[in-house]
C-alpha cells in the first residue's frame, strides 16, 4: 500500500449512475492514479476481498439483500485490516455514529463528495488506519511483555508463597498440639485466627493460578458425557456435608462438546456454590438439568437456598465480587470469575436468576447436544 500513486479501490455499489459519479470523480485531474475495480453486492464484494489485494473499500451502505450496517459488518469480519469508507444516500446521524464506532474510516454521503474530498477522504482513511495497525502492534508486544510478567508472577505465587503458608499452619497445628494443656482459651482462640487465615489465604491462591490457567490454556474439545461428571462431583460433595439433608435432583444431561477438565470446574464450581448457599435450609433442594432458553440449548443448577438482589447481578462474575458478607458465607470471590472465563473459551454465555431469599438458579449455553440426554432420572437424598 506504500505508493499512495496506484491505490487499489474496491467499489460496492449496485448502481450504475453512482458508479458513474465515483469512477469520474476519482479519474479528474490532478487526482491521483487509482486502480478502480467495481462489484454490484456483497457476496461478489466479499469473494473479490478474498482474491487479492485491495488497499481502500468504498461500500454503499444500502445493498440490495442487506438492512442497516450488515453489508459493513460482513466486510470488516471478513477484512478488517482494509480500511472502509462508507457511502450513503441520505444522511443519518445514528447510522453514522454506528459503522465508524464499529470501525469504519469515514462516512460520506453521495451527494455532498466532490472529487477533492473523495481524493482526501481515500488517503486520510489509509493513514488513519495505518495508525491504528502501528499502535495495534505496538499494543500486542506490550501486551506480551506483560503476559510474561504475569506467568513470572505466577510461578512465583505458586512456589514462593505456597510453602510459607504451609509452615504457618503447620508450626500453629504443632503448637496447639503440644502446648493444648498449657495455653489458655485465649491463646489458643488466637491460635485458631492464625489457622484460619492461613487456609483462607491458601484457597485464594490456588483458586487465582486456576483462574490464570484457564486464562492461557488450549481447549482440548471432545465428547463428554456430562452425567459422570455430575455424579463424582456430587459423591465428593456429601464427604463434607454428610451432617446435612439435601435433596439432589439430577435431571437429563447430554452429552457435551467441550474441555473435560474445565466443565468439571465449572460443575463442581456451581453446584459447590448451591451446597453453601443453602446452608441455612433445613432441607436443602438442589437441582441440576438441562432446558432451552430462546431457541437454545441450557444447562441449569437451581437452589432453594439464600439467593440475591437481582441489580448487584452484574458483578456476579467479577473477581473478589462477593455478594453476601464473609462471616456469613466463606469463599474467595474468583470461583465465578473463573466460570464466566470457561464459558468465554468455549463461546458460551452464562448468566444467573434470582430473588433474595428464593434461591438462585445458574444458566449457561453449550450448543447442541451432540447425542440425546439419557431419559433417566434420579432423586438423592444426602
Amino acid at each position: 500500500m506504500g505508493d499512495v500513486r496506484s491505490i487499489r479501490v474496491l467499489l460496492v455499489e449496485n448502481s450504475q449512475s453512482a458508479a458513474r459519479l465515483i469512477l469520474e470523480l476519482l479519474s479528474k485531474p490532478p487526482s491521483p492514479q487509482f486502480a478502480l475495480d467495481r462489484v454490484d453486492g456483497l457476496p461478489l464484494a466479499l469473494a473479490r476481498l478474498k482474491e487479492g489485494p485491495v488497499d481502500v473499500v468504498l461500500l454503499n451502505l444500502a445493498l440490495p439483500g442487506t438492512r442497516g450496517h450488515e453489508a459493513f459488518t460482513a466486510i470488516y469480519d471478513l477484512a478488517p485490516d482494509i480500511p472502509t469508507i462508507v457511502l450513503a444516500d441520505k444522511e443519518d446521524d445514528v447510522m453514522a455514529i454506528r459503522v465508524v464506532r464499529d470501525g469504519a474510516q469515514d462516512y460520506l454521503l453521495k451527494g455532498a463528495i466532490n472529487g477533492p474530498g473523495l481524493w482526501r477522504a481515500i488517503r486520510y482513511a489509509i493513514e488513519r488506519h495505518g495508525v491504528r495497525v502501528n499502535r495495534v502492534a505496538e499494543g500486542t508486544a506490550a501486551l506480551a511483555t506483560v503476559n510474561r510478567d504475569l506467568e513470572a508472577f505466577t510461578y512465583s505465587v505458586s512456589h514462593d508463597l505456597r510453602a510459607p503458608l504451609r509452615h504457618v499452619s503447620s508450626f500453629v497445628r504443632i503448637l496447639v498440639d503440644e502446648f493444648r494443656d498449657t495455653l489458655d482459651p485465649k491463646a489458643q482462640h488466637y491460635l485458631k485466627r492464625i489457622e484460619d487465615g492461613a487456609r483462607r489465604m491458601s484457597e485464594l491462591v490456588d483458586d487465582l493460578l486456576t483462574l490464570a490457567r484457564v486464562g492461557k490454556q488450549d481447549l482440548q474439545l471432545r465428547a463428554t458425557p456430562l452425567a459422570p461428571i455430575v455424579e463424582r462431583i456430587i459423591v465428593a460433595l456429601k464427604t463434607d456435608i454428610s451432617d446435612r439433608h439435601i435433596d439432589w435432583e439430577v435431571g437429563k444431561l447430554p452429552v457435551v462438546e467441550c474441555d473435560a477438565g474445565l466443565m468439571g470446574i465449572v460443575l463442581t464450581n456451581l453446584l459447590s456454590n448451591a451446597v453453601k448457599y443453602t446452608r441455612p435450609r433445613e432441607r436443602a433442594r438442589i437441582e441440576i438439568g438441562q432446558t432451552a432458553r430462546d431457541g437454545e440449548q441450557v444447562l441449569f443448577v437451581r437452589d432453594n437456598g439464600v439467593g440475591f438482589d437481582m441489580k448487584y447481578a452484574d458483578k456476579l462474575f467479577g473477581v473478589f465480587q462477593r455478594l453476601h458478607r464473609a462471616e456469613e458465607f466463606d469463599g474467595t470471590g474468583v470461583g465465578l470469575a473463573t466460570v464466566q472465563r470457561i464459558a468465554q473459551k468455549h463461546g458460551w454465555k452464562i448468566w444467573a436468576e434470582a430473588e433474595v431469599d428464593q434461591g438462585a438458579t445458574f444458566f449457561f449455553t453449550f450448543g447442541a447436544p451432540m447425542i440425546e440426554p439419557s431419559t433417566t432420572r434420579g432423586k438423592e437424598v444426602a
